[in-house]
């Protein structure tokens, strides 16, 4: 079977949920994310929460409960209807025959379902209601059954969560690439915008393998996004409540390394925390201080509650160069069983430094193959390269 390849013919429909019941968010959000036509891109638990939400992220969709207070739903359809009209807002009701719904029909919404409503019906509304009727069948998305359909279900799932493009931001320079081992990948990465010009940077790698750690990949990405827009200062806090939400809704044993870094790009200031994470290399202009390495703050996520991580800042002025990187890079091992490693990798970042960030990423691709003699991988690859120009 084919690598997995990560450009869909057709866009996700971008979802985000709503609603101040933690049940009904995580039911919602582990089935949507099971449908590859859909990206869950953040939740909100009540209705101001909900219009910065939108306001950063722009979804195609939201899933907003009627109950909610003090603004109800409503009052948060009419909210979001006014200001971005392009959303559409599908409202859920925890009883039957709430007055409220025609009210929220009235102030825009596409159509009112109950809390209770199977998954496949949320699925099949959010997609009527973003395509229309006369396309639904087209793009509704049924469960695979064989273990073929199940990889590439999983693949498909992963393509509309991955970023599409790098942020354009004056002067910076990005690039990413994500190369899977097999169908599907544990590896993942995403770059999240957030309030006040502020930009997340996520790279991250699940501890396991298959279709059980796409799934978790999945999972994980969209709580980053999540928490990341909730506390967009604090990323320690938002590892923290990650962790917190993975080991209240999976209840089993894998775990996930995350770097996640929030930078102010007129700065150059990043404050990140490092989950147990590879420590990404950060070559600096600098005199005395060449390469820095941005080390653990804290454990990987899932492994155990109540964890703490420390939250650090790093600076990147004109010229420097910061590569977040998966361990498929320097564990990748050559036929004598030697590893690529942190040394051989440091050589080509201070060899093509200046380079443009593509053009860095493809190098260290590039003498990975070489050192492994172009042998197919043996563990999924995820880089990110960052570069202040200016």
């Amino acid at each position: 079977m084919p690598k997995a390849s990560f450009n869909l013919d057709k866009r996700p429909i971008r979802v985000v949920i709503v609603n101040d019941q933690a049940e009904v968010r995580s039911r919602l959000g582990a089935g949507l994310v099971a449908h590859q036509r859909l990206n869950l891109i953040g939740e909100a638990e009540g209705g101001e929460e909900a219009l910065q939400l939108c306001g950063l992220v722009q979804p195609d969709v939201a899933l907003v409960g009627l109950d909610m207070a003090p603004m109800d739903g409503v009052a948060t359809t009419t909210a979001i209807r006014q200001r971005w009209p392009a959303i559409h807002v599908l409202v859920l009701a925890s009883q039957p025959g709430d007055a409220r719904q025609q009210s929220a029909l009235e102030a825009g919404a596409k159509a009112c379902l109950f809390d209770g409503a199977s998954i496949d019906e949320v699925v099949e509304a959010i997609v009527e209601a973003f395509m229309g009727s006369q396309t639904k069948e087209e793009v509704t998305v049924k469960p695979a059954h064989s273990a073929v359909q199940e990889l590439e279900w999983a693949a498909r799932v992963q393509a509309g969560i991955l970023p599409d493009k790098t942020p354009i931001l004056r002067g910076w320079d990005f690039a990413a690439r994500l190369e899977p081992a097999r169908e599907t990948s544990g590896d993942f990465f995403d770059f999240i915008p957030l309030a006040n010009d502020k930009w997340g940077f996520v790279i991250g790698d699940v501890t396991d393998k298959g279709l059980g750690a796409a799934v978790f990949m999945a999972l994980t990405s969209s709580l980053i996004r999540t928490y990341a827009i909730r506390y967009p200062t604090l990323p320690a806090l938002a590892i923290s409540s990650i962790n917190e939400r993975i080991l209240t809704d999976t209840r089993g044993s894998m775990y996930v390394t995350v770097f996640f870094g929030v930078l102010e790009p007129d700065t150059g200031r990043l404050r990140y925390v490092n989950a147990g994470h590879n420590p990404p290399l950060l070559l600096s202009q600098l005199k005395g201080k060449p390469v820095d390495r941005l080390g653990t703050t804290g454990m990987a996520l899932g492994m155990e509650a109540g964890g703490t991580w420390q939250q650090k800042i790093a600076r990147l002025t004109a010229g420097d160069l910061l590569l977040l990187y998966t361990d498929g890079i320097t564990e990748a091992q050559n036929r004598g069983g030697a590893f690529f490693g942190e040394q051989r990798l440091l050589d080509v970042l201070r060899r093509k430094k200046e380079r443009p960030a593509r053009e860095v990423l493809e190098s260290v691709l590039a003498e990975v193959d070489t050192f492994t003699g172009g042998d197919a991988r043996q563990d999924d690859v995820a880089l990110v390269v960052m570069a202040r120009r200016g």
